[in-house]
Parts: C-alpha cells; structure tokens; sequence
C-alpha cells in the first residue's frame, strides 16, 4: 500500500455520506456546501462568491424543523471516522495531492491545510473576526470558540507531509499518531512506516509484520533507544499497559480507552529540555542491537529513594481545592513545613534551587503549567521527605531511580522474580521529585548499579 499510494497523482478520500445533526436531507447538503465553502475562504483559494461568508446563523432547517449552520457541517466532518483510523494516514501524506469527496461535494486537502494554518495564525486574515463563527457549539473535549477540533487532526496530518524533507526522529512521528485508531496493534506502526525515519530503525521492516507483537514493539524501542542515544523514549506515559505480554518498559502503540491512562509524551518532551537528573553519572550505553532476550532491558543508574505516601490524586481535585487538600494530607506528617515549602515551589514549576536553569517561560507556574503538567498526575512524598509528581498507576515502595541517559528520574518497582543473577524491575514511569532534578543526587554518594527492566 505504500508504493501504491506513493506512486498515484491525486488520491480521493471518501468520508462517506453528509450527515449533519442526524440530518440527511438536503438542508445539510446545503450546510455542508457553505462550510466547505469557508474553508476556502479561510485557506485564501478560489470560493463561491455569491455563498459568501456563512456567518453563525443557519443556512437551512432540516426535516425535523432544526436550523442546521456551516459550523455544525464541518463539526460533522470533523467528527468522520476516517480521521481517527491510522491506515487513512497514507492516502494525504504520500501522494503529491488528495481530494477529500464528502457526500456529492468535493475540497482539496490543501485547502483543508491551508484553512487550518489560517485558524492558527489569523492575525492578516481578512475574515480573523468571523473564524469562530464555525465554532459556536463546542464538544465535550473542546469548549465552544475553540478551533482545536479541525487544527490538532489536519496540523498533524500536515506536519506528517514534511517529515521527508526534515530530520524529525521517529519517535515525535510515532506519538503523533499513537492516539489513532487500529483494528491490530501492529498496525500503528505499519500504518505509518513509510513516514518513519528508516535511517533511525533499521531493525524494522514491512515483512515483519508477521512477527509477534511483543518481539516487534520491543526491536522497535531497542532502536528507538539506540537511535536517540537516551532514555527519552521512555518518557510520558501514565496508566496502564493495553497490550497484554507487553514488556513495561517497551512503548505500547495500542492506546488505552481507559481515561485513566492519559499520557502526554509532548509536555514531558519540553521537560527534558529543562532537566538534567542524570548529569555526573556514566555515559548511557545503549542496549545490544540483537539481545538475546528482547524482554529484557538493563541500565545503569542509582536508587535514591523510595515512594512513601501518596498524597493527592491531582486528576479528581478541582484546582480550587489543592492547597486545601495538600495541607490536610500533611498536617500528621514530619518535616511538613519542609514539604510545604517544595509544594509552594512546585506548583510555580520549580523543582530546586537551580531554578534559572529552567528558560521555558511555561515552566515558571500559572495555567499552562496546571493544565498541561499537574492535572494529570498524582503527588506523593518520599523517605527522604522529598515531593514529587508521577504517574497515577505508582505505588508506595516504588523506588526512585537516576538511570544514567535519563534528564528525568524514573519510578521502577520490584518483582519477586529472577532472571539468573539479576533482579528483575518493572517500569512505572519518570517522575519529578523535588531536589534532584539537576544531578543532585550524582554527589551524594549513591553507589552506580545495574537494573534490569521486565
């Protein structure tokens, strides 16, 4: 399918019939045609004149008397399937051009990507004032006057269609499309093959499909480690595991339906600009390219300390009631004023005294940084009465580790199993803990060992 798709002149993406608020009929044709027509309006190209500007008002009334506007047509657009199945990724991304064929109406997806990079940047656009006039009602992920639901899917799809001409690494290109829809786990990754950097994973080919996922997904982040030279791989996920027999350290494509899994590879990938945990440890040695046992990773590092309480489950605590909530799981603690002190510090971003290593202007506190980092996470207090924030699947005796090639720590837990001589650990996820963010904990007499990941 990838030489096929590289090789046609113009391929047509079929979305299917125009269905617009349970409406079939005519008046969502119309709403349809109007919201099409403001794409291009929006996207600078040729349009119908005498349609105009839809505005937010209806452009028809369906059979059941409703008013149906431009904006709930291309909200219906945007709501297709087609969006979220992996393999449709191919059709727009390798070929030199795609026409979207929606019902008996048709737009270029240049169009599509030009109107979206307008959304975006409107400032010198003539209809900047009207754009919002299509987002009137909102959705249950995006509030109403958010353009987020057409720019995130046709900005991913577009910043795909420059991958062969950058040096984006395979792993930005993996995440992009890691929430996407698969009837096979594999086929995240065969869906988008030809978009990956093959000079970065040479150990993955288009037979390999009939591999078994587990050995698959695990040459994957064997390269995936080996080609980025750190554990950076390893960062970002929250919850836990859809693949079953999956190895815990191994990236898991298959997206969990469970809200409870939220992960967010993209916030933590600005966090690895600004930290430096492992700094003053062993250059990190990547794994052997052909192991002996792919279900097995080992890395060296220092265990520096270890979870003791779980204070707070920030996800189901309105952001009103943190510092209320914080202070009462604390107050029958030791060193509280100590604790205190980090949580003053922490929700402003700052994990230390070393706080002008940190440039990112988003990391100095306020709503991009409870929203996009401590909303999701759970915070809890270590033996050494450090706080810190990670994932909500942690558990008390959780160790925290420094692995060498990691700028953040990692949380491991024991298991009761052996592999020969070696204890085995299962990966929970990185962390940030308060005070050894910035190879504190490099000088502070840890001995360096070996952990080997299950």
């Amino acid at each position: 399918m990838h030489r096929i798709y590289g090789e046609c002149e113009n391929c047509l993406v079929w979305m299917g019939d125009i269905v617009v608020k349970g409406d079939s009929s005519v008046a969502a044709e119309l709403a349809a045609r109007a919201a099409l027509n403001a794409l291009r309006i929006i996207a600078r190209q040729p349009h119908d004149e005498d349609l105009g500007w839809p505005g937010q008002n209806p452009i028809a009334t369906s059979v059941a008397g409703n008013g149906l506007t431009a904006g709930a047509a291309l909200q219906s657009m945007m709501d297709c399937e087609w969006w979220q199945r992996i393999w449709t990724v191919q059709e727009v991304c390798l070929p030199p051009k795609a026409t979207v064929l929606w019902g008996p109406l048709e737009i270029s997806f240049q169009a599509i990507m030009d109107a979206a990079s307008h959304m975006v940047q409107p400032d010198e656009h003539p209809q900047r004032n009207n754009i919002f006039d299509l987002f009137q009602e909102g959705t249950a992920m995006y509030p109403r006057l958010h353009t987020s639901p057409y720019t995130i899917p046709v900005l991913s799809i577009a910043h795909a269609r420059l991958w062969n001409q950058s040096r984006t690494d395979s792993l930005y290109r993996l995440w992009r499309f890691r929430d996407r829809r698969s009837t096979y786990p594999k086929d995240k990754l065969f869906g988008i093959w030809a978009l990956l950097n093959k000079t970065y994973l040479p150990d993955i080919r288009p037979t390999d499909y009939v591999l078994d996922i587990v050995v698959l997904f695990s040459r994957l982040m064997v390269s995936l480690l080996r080609s980025l030279d750190s554990l950076k791989p390893l960062i970002g996920w929250r919850g836990e595991r859809e693949t079953a027999g999956l190895p815990t350290w191994v990236l898991d494509l298959a997206q969990p339906e469970d809200s409870n899994c939220t992960s967010d590879f993209w916030t933590h990938d600005i966090a690895w600009r600004q930290f430096h945990a492992s700094s003053g440890l062993p250059r990190f040695k990547p794994p052997v390219k052909q192991a002996e046992d792919l279900t097995l990773l080992t890395l060296d590092g220092i265990r520096v300390d270890k979870v003791a309480t779980i204070l707070m489950d920030l996800r189901h605590t309105r952001r009103s009631l943190w510092r209320q909530g914080f202070e009462d799981a604390i107050k029958d603690q030791a060193g509280k004023d100590d604790i205190m002190y980090q949580y003053n510090n922490l929700i402003q971003g700052k994990f230390g005294e070393n706080r002008e290593r940190v440039t990112d202007e988003s990391w100095h506190g306020g709503p991009w940084w409870e929203d996009r980092m401590l909303c999701y996470q759970v915070l809890f207090i270590t033996q050494e009465n450090r706080l810190g924030l990670g994932p909500p699947n942690l558990k008390p005796e959780d160790n925290v580790w420094i692995l060498s090639g990691g700028n953040h720590p990692f949380l491991l837990r024991q298991v009761s199993k052996r592999r020969g001589n070696a204890d085995l650990w299962e990966f929970v996820g990185d962390c940030f803990v308060y005070g050894i963010m910035y190879g504190e904990a490099s000088s502070g007499g840890f001995q360096l060992s070996s952990v080997t990941l299950c």
